[in-house]
């Protein structure tokens, strides 16, 4: 599938959203241990359970909070769809890893991030069940909805 390309103003708000999390990075860093403590009141997680990081977690009490976060597609998996109009903070993401040696202090081999991107993440408020939008959609529009069960059926009869 190729990959459209971005339009000049998606472009300029990509810009705009990378510059504003990096100013507030620089914000985190400039700041006092006590402080950076005192900002994470309570500490978010990511949908699989596991809790951001330190300096993600600032980031997101910065944007307004959060509890639960999660991409688009982690949400998707998880049954729930974003809300129209719903609003992302941004995060810092590992673009990948790359092998280390063994340090001459003794610590062992292992990986290390090749470098940080920024990612979407939307807080579980953002969200809503993906069936029950289905089901308000079709009462809305007066089309029927189909169960999973209709759903699977259909699937293996046309597979057949």
């Amino acid at each position: 599938m190729k990959r459209r390309q971005a339009t000049p103003e998606q472009i300029a708000k990509a810009k705009e959203r990378r510059a504003k999390t990096r100013a507030l990075a620089k914000t985190i860093a400039g700041m006092s241990k006590e402080d950076q403590a005192s900002l994470v009141h309570d500490w978010p997680t990511t949908i699989e359970g596991h809790r951001v990081s330190l300096k993600n977690a600032m980031l997101i009490a910065l944007q307004g909070g959060a509890t639960v976060t999660g991409g688009i597609d982690q949400w998707r998996k998880a049954g729930r769809k974003i809300k129209k109009g719903g609003k992302s903070v941004q995060i810092f993401v590992p673009l990948g890893l790359r092998k280390r040696n063994q340090e001459p202090e003794g610590e062992p081999d292992g990986e290390s991030p090749t470098g940080y991107g920024i990612a979407n993440v939307f807080d579980i408020s953002q969200t809503e069940d993906i069936n029950a939008a289905i089901q308000q959609d079709a009462d809305e529009t007066g089309l029927p909805t189909y169960s999973e069960t209709q759903i699977s059926e259909t699937r293996e009869l046309v597979a057949a």
